[in-house]
């Protein structure tokens, strides 16, 4: 009889013991189950906070290469000394007859023949900060001048724009090639100025 007592104690003791496993187990188990995804946000936010970090790093490079470029930009307009690069002009009138005098000093230079010029209506919404002054030209010109009064015009200030470009055979005069030449001739107002 003294063995039965013993095994059944044994019986006990190992039970206990599986319990205490399996309770061991079961409590481990919730605890990851409860840490995993904590430590997943966590790993989560180290990555964004090193992405961020490098996307810092990033614009500081491009901060330190961009401020030489503001100073040379800032010697750039200083060195243009207040050239404008609109028309002067508060009213389209008024521009259109800058236009008109600059069409007709650079025609003195390339000595080309003013046929005639008319003011192109071109309507601009309230919001925008530039109106658009256009004038229709007409004139006769030597073909050996062409290249001369289109660079006169575009590469001056204020900033003037060549659009609808034509060409026809005019005849000679002195032995030289002419031609009727057809553009429109655009500049613009700046509306804050005024």
């Amino acid at each position: 009889m003294s063995q039965r007592p013993a095994i059944q104690e044994h019986g006990k003791l190992k039970r206990c013991r599986f319990l205490y496993g399996a309770v061991t187990f079961l409590i481990l188990l919730l605890g990851i189950a409860t840490l995993l995804p904590w430590w997943q946000q966590l790993q989560r936010y180290h990555e964004e906070i090193d992405d961020r970090l490098f996307n810092i790093e990033r614009l500081q490079r491009i901060v330190a290469q961009t401020t030489p470029l503001l100073g040379a930009i800032e010697q750039l307009q200083a060195s243009q000394g207040g050239l404008s690069q609109t028309l002067s002009g508060q009213t389209e009138a008024l521009a259109a007859a800058e236009l008109q005098q600059l069409l007709k000093s650079a025609l003195e230079r390339v000595k080309g023949e003013l046929i005639n010029t008319q003011i192109i209506q071109y309507p601009a919404a309230e919001e925008e900060p530039y109106q658009k002054v256009v004038l229709r030209v007409q004139l006769r010109l030597a073909t050996d001048r062409i290249a001369a009064l289109l660079y006169q015009l575009e590469s001056g200030r204020p900033l003037l724009f060549i659009d609808n470009l034509t060409l026809n055979r005019s005849g000679s005069s002195d032995g030289v090639a002419a031609v009727m030449f057809n553009f429109d001739l655009a500049g613009y107002i700046d509306r804050g100025a005024s």
